[in-house]
């Protein structure tokens, strides 16, 4: 007997019975023992984080440039007079950010393979990019709300 969990009424029964089905094809099709991209492993493994929080406000999404990072990365730009202006640079970007109110909360980085905590990646991800980006997060959430209080 197949159970059936409306997505309005129980948000989290259904995304609970639609996680572990995905997961079971995962393993049933040999997802995890092909060769893939980073990317195909955030399509078809990460897919299910992004998916928890469409019943609530928070916006998670993939291959999006950081806002609060671009900003950083400008602060000091300005329209110079007997020089050409800076080029406007991009921020960074996370393999998945969560959004809310327009204001950038969290980050994800994903890995293809595991070269333990001193591998390149894990090491330049983990130990210089995702920590730049929470402080540039933290910084532009603190400056907007500081200009909001009384």
């Amino acid at each position: 007997m197949k159970k059936t969990f409306d997505p309005k009424e129980q948000p989290d029964l259904y995304w609970a019975r639609q996680t572990i089905e995905n997961t079971v094809e995962l393993y049933n099709y040999n997802i995890l023992s092909d060769n893939f991209t980073e990317d195909d492993i955030e399509y078809r493994i990460w897919f299910f984080v992004a998916k928890s929080f469409l019943p609530t406000d928070i916006r998670a999404s993939s291959k999006k440039k950081s806002l609060a990072s671009a900003e950083r990365h400008n602060q000091n730009r300005t329209l110079a007079v007997t020089e050409s202006v800076a080029r406007k640079a991009t921020g960074c970007q996370p393999d998945m950010k969560c959004v809310y109110l327009n204001y950038e909360i969290a980050l994800s980085e994903v890995g293809l393979a595991d070269d333990g905590e001193n591998g390149t990646k894990e090491l330049h991800e983990s130990g210089l990019k995702a920590p730049k980006m929470l402080k540039d997060f933290f910084c532009i959430f603190n400056k907007y709300i500081s200009i909001k209080r009384p």
